[in-house]
């Protein structure tokens, strides 16, 4: 798959794990790839598509820090009762030192064999990761505005 419909493979896989995910734009997405939102709780996630099974390095957890910032910051910092994780999902190998660095940071990790291991739990066809890539949002403003009334329960 290419980068683009690997983000939509890795939002649909959590579209069927009962999140809701929205995809954000091609580009001025702030780093994150994904948001996905269930009970309050949200995944901001970052998608690192490389060669199968290439070796990530340790700029790979630097970014998904920076980006993990800039959302906090821009886009949910005026949501104190909401519940930010970052998440790094790739189709590479995360090397000992990047899983460590991810655990100090609380970040999720998923990698090759963990992304193939929800493939086989969440089956999804090639029209489904296309209808993901069609409803992809156009701006930040736009996630922005799903993200908040998806969230809108929980905000006091």
């Amino acid at each position: 798959l290419p980068w683009d419909r690997f983000e939509a493979l890795v939002a649909l896989l959590e579209r069927k794990a009962g999140r809701q995910a929205i995809l954000t734009p091609r580009s001025g997405d702030y780093g994150i790839d994904i948001v996905s939102i269930k009970d309050g709780s949200v995944n901001l996630i970052q998608c690192k598509h490389t060669l199968w099974e290439s070796n990530c390095n340790i700029d790979t957890v630097v970014e998904v820090i920076n980006a993990f910032d800039n959302y906090r910051l821009r886009s949910f910092r005026d949501l104190p009762n909401v519940l930010l994780k970052p998440v790094l999902v790739t189709n590479g190998k995360l090397a000992r030192s990047i899983l460590s660095l991810a655990n100090e940071r609380d970040i999720e990790t998923i990698d090759s064999k963990k992304l193939l291991q929800l493939v086989h739990q969440y089956p999804c066809s090639l029209a489904e990761i296309e209808g993901m890539e069609n409803s992809r949002c156009t701006s930040m403003r736009e996630v922005e505005n799903k993200a908040r009334l998806l969230l809108s329960d929980f905000v006091v």
